[in-house]
């Protein structure tokens, strides 16, 4: 059996599509299909059901894809025992992020670690902090870095970088020329939120919590899904919204966007480092986590 058809098949699982699958993995789409039909032929089972429109896993393609998960995880563990006997540093690395730590903090941090070790095959998934936190606990990825932790999943969340929540409004807003404004004067302003799972809106909801309030108090009129999808809505005046500095600095020099504090009102979090307790770390996974941790220590 060709483990990298296995690896195909678990992408167009997962992008809920061939087509999508084709993009990831830098294939034709006919070239998918084989690989899908040849492990189909080799295993004497359809895996797929064609006659729906969204990819649907008949009862064997769930068995699969469930076995295909632990075959290439078992492959990359013997790739790095064979690496570690010679002292290579090589690869796969999947990791999970949310927004702010995989859109802005960690590029840079992945493309000079990848300089540094350029055998190890680097995949990086950007979901919300909730998500990334459940599929390290899953072993769906090796290690993750969110904005807030979830007592839900049995994780290690270890501190790796700060950040500071800001308000932020329009250059032209009412408030924009101010660089503190109370509480009960954000409770009347059209209000842009993100969405569930988010760090973000996590770490507001604490800091409300803490003052009396919830998000309820607030004049919520959308939820959206991203940082840029929120700056985006703020800078055209639909509503002030909290985001993080990492994220704004780029806004505040063009002056498109304007930073407030919330007077009494703290919204300083963590970016956590996250890794499944009982993991049985590759020595590259080792030596990325050593990394990020030197990182940390010289506060990034």
């Amino acid at each position: 059996m060709n483990l990298d058809y296995l690896q195909t098949f678990i992408t167009v699982v997962e992008k809920g599509g061939f087509s999508k699958a084709a993009e990831v993995l830098s294939l034709t789409q006919p070239a998918v299909s084989f690989q899908i039909q040849t492990l189909e032929r080799e295993l004497g089972e359809k895996l797929i059901d064609r006659s729906s429109a969204k990819i649907k896993l008949t009862p064997a393609g769930e068995i699969v894809y469930k076995y295909a998960h632990k075959l290439l995880k078992e492959k990359g563990r013997l790739e790095e025992s064979l690496a570690k006997m010679s002292g290579a540093v090589r690869g796969e690395l999947h990791l999970g992020a949310s927004t702010i730590p995989g859109e802005y903090i960690l590029p840079a941090i992945l493309a000079k670690f990848k300089k540094d070790f350029p055998d190890v095959d680097l995949h990086l998934q950007i979901e919300d902090s909730y998500e990334v936190s459940k599929k390290v606990s899953q072993h769906e990825i090796d290690i993750g870095f969110t904005g807030s932790k979830f007592s839900t999943h049995p994780v290690i969340f270890e501190d790796f970088a700060s950040d500071e929540l800001l308000l932020i409004t329009s250059s032209h807003h009412p408030l924009a020329s101010r660089k503190e404004v109370s509480l009960s004067q954000i409770l009347k302003e059209p209000f842009i939120l993100r969405e569930e799972g988010s760090g973000t809106r996590k770490t507001l909801q604490e800091a409300l919590k803490k003052k009396g309030y919830s998000l309820d108090d607030l004049n919520v009129v959308m939820e959206l899904g991203s940082t840029q999808s929120v700056i985006t809505g703020v800078a055209a005046d639909l509503g002030i919204s909290v985001v993080s500095e990492w994220a704004l600095k780029p806004y505040l020099k063009t002056g498109m966007l304007k930073s407030l504090k919330i007077k009494n009102l703290p919204l300083k979090r963590k970016i956590y480092l996250v890794y499944h307790p009982r993991a049985h770390f590759s020595h590259t996974q080792k030596v990325f986590l050593d990394y990020c941790r030197k990182l940390e220590n010289s506060k990034l």
